[in-house]
């Protein structure tokens, strides 16, 4: 394991605690070299859905873990903290559950078919049009991005 790596590893396992008591899960910590600095990369999540203060809460929370604890030693960094993204596959029953009322493209070991979730129960993702699917068969879920076009006004 790289020294990066490593580090982020252990802030990982650091943080779990601290964000889990403010409600948050903790997706992914990357570290990686951007110059002279650091690059530190923390993507979070909840059960609810998240604001601009959730995140920088968070943001403020982790910043001051890794300088109070001396994380990264003397390194410059910069802190990046955001949610996981639109574009990212759901891999947990509460992607999905946040969910609700979404088309997703579903790609399972013997099928891909695109359907609106309308109900998560324990591990099983029921559609509009498609049978239900629990969790351990989905092989990638997709979320797809529908644009409405805006009805205009006639003044």
């Amino acid at each position: 394991m790289s020294e990066l790596a490593a580090m982020a590893s252990d802030l990982h396992k650091e943080l779990v605690p601290h964000l889990s008591d403010s409600g948050l899960i903790l997706e992914e910590v990357v570290i990686r070299k951007a110059g002279r600095r650091l690059l530190v990369q923390i993507s979070v999540d909840s059960e609810e859905v998240l604001n601009l203060d959730n995140i920088a809460s968070a943001s403020r929370l982790i910043d001051n873990i890794i300088e109070d604890e001396n994380y990264l030693g003397d390194r410059a960094f910069t802190l990046e903290v955001s949610t996981r993204g639109i574009d990212r596959p759901l891999t947990h029953i509460r992607h999905f559950r946040k969910n609700i009322g979404r088309k997703v493209e579903i790609e399972t070991d013997e099928e891909t078919f695109i359907d609106t979730i309308t109900e998560v129960a324990g591990d099983s993702i029921s559609f509009e049009a498609h049978n239900a699917v629990n969790l351990v068969a989905v092989k990638n879920a997709i979320l797809q991005i529908a644009f409405k076009k805006l009805e205009s006004d006639e003044d």
